[in-house]
């Protein structure tokens, strides 16, 4: 090999080695963003068009390694990644976990406690609690499909 060629060769080496390590998972916002917005759909069980442009994703195993007995995805079919509402039945993690950070809590409306996530991946997202489930809203989605709970959030401070 020529002197100049072993500079180049070494690097090589060290990059597809380096590339080689242990592949780390994705922690537990991302995956529910990734079930947010498609990343999960080949494991899905079920998948409906809803009358209003809306589309539902269902899993009734836990997708994604979420912690969960069930999940299901409401989003816009024309701006999933931005417009979606993320259902988990019978969370066996903490909104914390869920959310990567403790969350504002913003009060109770209809029997379940509302939270907005501050920081991370779903900052702005409006969290509610309660009777064994939990549902994760977009802002986007709000606006567009749950006004009263997007007018009642958008009061707070």
């Amino acid at each position: 090999m020529k002197p100049a060629l072993l500079p180049a060769a070494l690097l090589s080496a060290a990059l597809a080695l380096g590339s080689c390590g242990p592949r780390t998972e994705p922690d537990l916002p991302a995956r529910v963003m990734g079930a947010a917005i498609g990343t999960y759909d080949q494991r899905l069980e079920r998948r409906e068009k809803l009358p209003d442009r809306r589309r539902m994703v269902v899993w009734d195993k836990d997708p994604a390694e979420l912690g969960v007995r069930s999940a299901r995805v409401l989003y816009d079919s024309e701006q999933r990644t931005q417009t979606w509402q993320v259902r988990l039945e019978e969370p066996r993690n903490t909104l914390e976990a869920y959310l990567g950070s403790a969350p504002r809590r913003l009060g109770e409306r209809e029997g379940l406690t509302v939270y907005r996530a501050e920081q991370g991946m779903l900052r702005g997202a409006v969290v509610t609690v309660g009777n064994g489930q939990m549902d994760l809203y977009s802002q986007t989605y709000l606006f567009r499909y749950e006004t009263g709970l997007a007018s009642w959030v958008q009061a707070q401070p």
